[in-house]
C-alpha cells in the first residue's frame, strides 16, 4: 500500500530509463509484495561502486517537466563525514524530498548490502525480490534500532516466509557474521532508537513492541538450537 503521492511518483519513476541498474528496496518494495502496511518513501540501491550522477541529473530534469520537483535533502553530518575523508557524499548517496512530501534516496551500497542483491537486468528500476528485501532487513537491523524494520522482519518470519536460520545466513552471505549478535541484541532489547518514527500508524491492529520483543527472543533461541543440531550432525558425519 503506497501513499497516494508516493504512488504517483513511483508510477513516473518506474518507466524512467535513467534508473536502469537501480533496485527499489526497503519498506515500500516489501509493501508491494505483501500489501501489509502503508509506505511513504522510495529507496533505491545501485549495483555499482558509485552512483551514476549524470543519469540522476537527467532523471531530475525529466521529473521536473512532469511536475515532480526534487529538492536535495542530504544529511549535513553525512556530507561532512565524507568531506573529512576526502570523498564526495553524492557519489555514494543522494537524498531528496519530492514536492515537499515524498522522501527519495539513491544509494551505492556497502559491499555487505550489495551482496544481498541479485545481478538482474531491467530496462528501468526493478523491485527487489522478497528474499533480497528480507536479507537487507536482516543486515540493517544490526546498524539501527528502527521499529519499522522490526515489524517487517517480524511479519516475514512469523508468516514463515523464511526459516529462522536464514536470518543468520544473511550475515554470512554479507561476509559479516559477527554482526548477527549485534542485530539480535538490538531486536531482543525492545528499545527503539531516539528518533524512531514508529510503525503503529501505518497499519490496523499492529503488534506491540513487547510482542515483537518476545518473538525475537524466541527466534534467537530457535536459531541457537538449529545451529547446535547442525553442529552435532556435522560431527557425526565426520566420525
Amino acid at each position: 500500500m503506497l501513499r497516494p503521492d508516493t504512488l504517483r511518483l513511483w508510477n513516473h519513476l518506474q518507466a524512467e530509463p535513467a534508473l536502469k541498474g537501480f533496485v527499489l528496496v526497503g519498506g515500500t518494495a516489501l509493501s508491494m509484495h505483501l500489501h501489509h502496511r502503508l509506505s511513504e518513501d522510495l529507496d533505491f540501491m545501485y549495483l555499482g561502486k558509485k552512483l551514476p550522477r549524470a543519469q540522476i541529473e537527467a532523471l531530475k530534469r525529466r521529473a521536473l517537466d512532469a511536475g515532480f520537483d526534487f529538492m536535495a535533502n542530504d544529511a549535513l553530518a553525512g556530507v561532512e563525514e565524507f568531506i573529512n575523508a576526502g570523498l564526495d557524499f553524492n557519489d555514494y548517496q543522494q537524498d531528496y524530498m519530492v514536492n515537499g512530501t515524498v522522501k527519495v534516496s539513491f544509494v551505492a551500497p556497502e559491499p555487505e548490502n550489495a551482496r544481498q542483491l541479485e545481478p538482474m537486468e531491467a530496462p528501468g528500476p526493478r523491485v527487489a525480490r522478497l528474499s533480497e528485501i528480507f536479507r537487507l532487513k536482516c543486515i540493517v537491523s544490526a546498524d539501527r534500532s528502527k521499529t519499522r524494520d522490526w515489524f517487517d522482519l517480524y511479519l516475514l518470519l512469523k508468516q514463515q516466509r523464511f526459516e529462522p536460520i536464514e536470518f543468520m545466513r544473511a550475515f554470512e552471505r554479507a561476509g559479516a557474521p559477527a554482526k548477527y549478535d549485534i542485530a539480535m541484541m538490538r531486536l531482543c532489547s525492545g528499545k527503539p532508537g531516539v528518533n524512531d518514527e514508529g510503525y503503529q500508524t501505518l497499519l490496523e491492529n499492529p503488534p506491540t513492541l513487547q510482542e515483537m520483543q518476545r518473538f525475537f527472543i524466541e527466534l534467537r533461541d530457535r536459531i541457537e538450537q538449529d545451529v547446535a543440531r547442525q553442529a552435532m550432525a556435522t560431527a557425526r558425519d565426520l566420525q
